[in-house]
């Protein structure tokens, strides 16, 4: 019986690791997080992710924390599903899970400001979706004042 347990903790932990690809993340001074994974697919062999151009971080520093989400300690995940063309240029972006207080508009906007280099496979460019994580945990900023 403690055989047929470890076997089975063996098998889940085997199948957790094997779908996470790699993760990357960058966090803005803001407090959000951008967390770019590899397509569950994988890539094919000489294969390159769009990217924004100045990087990722520059990408995730364009994202505007709301007043909203501020004053509502807004604390969650906005996953964004976007398609870069041949050419970089954006051909469609949706919010998939969306956390509201106008973090969604804010990374729709920060993705819409952003220019692309495209994808590529063995260096031709090709069309590819993308879907990004933005974790919203804003930095609380405090002003001191006179009384």
């Amino acid at each position: 019986m403690k055989k047929a347990w470890i076997v089975l903790l063996l098998v889940i932990l085997l199948a957790g690791c094997a779908g996470s690809g790699s993760t990357r993340s960058y966090e803005s001074e803001q407090g959000v997080v951008l967390y770019v994974e590899a397509p569950e697919e994988g890539l094919a062999q000489g294969e390159v992710l769009p990217a924004p151009r100045g990087g990722w971080k520059a990408l995730v520093e364009k994202v505007e924390i709301p007043d909203a989400a501020r004053r509502g300690g807004a604390k969650g995940e906005v996953v964004a599903r976007v398609t870069i063309g041949d050419e970089g240029n954006i051909k469609f972006a949706e919010i998939t899970r969306r956390l509201g207080y106008g973090c969604d508009e804010a990374v729709l906007e920060a993705i819409a400001q952003a220019t692309f280099e495209p994808g590529t496979i063995e260096g031709e460019p090709v069309q590819r979706s993308l879907s990004l994580v933005f974790s919203f945990n804003p930095k609380l900023t405090f002003t001191v004042g006179r009384l």
